[in-house]
């Protein structure tokens, strides 16, 4: 019997716990990384860990769902991944799926857990009827998608871009030709800019105006 090998990324220890133990129940399942967050499953995964399936949660602190798939997929675009989620927080599925995500499983559905793994491994999509219903909705009512309404310089919307890739203030440096310290001072305008406070509420504003 071949293993599924499952990367798990759930930032409440007691839940993940619970999910370890219950994916155990299968004798065809293995969790081989357990992460507090989204900078502990990409660090896991990059360490050679190579899980077969990843399930990760979209909140969670230090390093969000949303980056950590953004930079996880940049890595390996072949990678397997489940966003576990709840129905209700519509713009994070919208951002899942718009960075390639197919897959999602709501927090409520433990019990759909074993069934979408499975379907993943074997390279399908298992969506929920509640998460499709919330994408079709919103591909009907992206040709009304909200416009931009600031005006950013090309420099701008080249920082936009890669701070939503992921990319740290030394690499986004290297890359314009600015000190770290500058491109700090430069991600702290665009926050103001767009009116958040951190990269999360970024993500998705700019997933919201499509500027990614």
């Amino acid at each position: 019997m071949r293993m599924i090998n499952i990367a798990l990324a759930e930032d409440m220890p007691n839940v993940r716990r619970s999910i370890v133990r219950y994916l155990h129940t299968e004798k065809d399942m293995r969790v081989v990384l357990e992460a507090k967050d989204g900078l502990e499953l990409v660090d896991g995964i990059r360490a050679h860990i190579k899980p077969d399936v990843i399930l990760t949660d979209i909140r969670m602190p230090v390093m969000d769902g949303i980056e950590a798939t953004r930079i996880i997929l940049e890595d390996d675009p072949s990678s397997k991944i489940i966003a576990w989620t709840i129905f209700e927080d519509e713009e994070h599925v919208v951002a899942m799926s718009r960075l390639g995500v197919k897959s999602f499983l709501g927090k409520n559905d433990l019990s759909e857990v074993f069934k979408a793994i499975r379907i993943v491994n074997e390279g399908g999509v298992y969506l929920p009827d509640k998460i499709g219903k919330i994408l079709r909705e919103y591909l009907d009512k992206e040709s009304d998608a909200e416009i931009c309404p600031i005006s950013l310089s090309k420099l701008e919307e080249t920082l936009v871009k890669a701070i939503c890739n992921g990319y740290s203030s030394s690499k986004i440096g290297d890359l314009i030709g600015k000190s770290p310290r500058t491109i700090e001072d430069y991600r702290n305008r665009l926050y103001e800019k767009f009116q958040v406070c951190n990269k999360e509420q970024f993500i998705v504003k700019a997933t919201k105006w499509k500027l990614i």
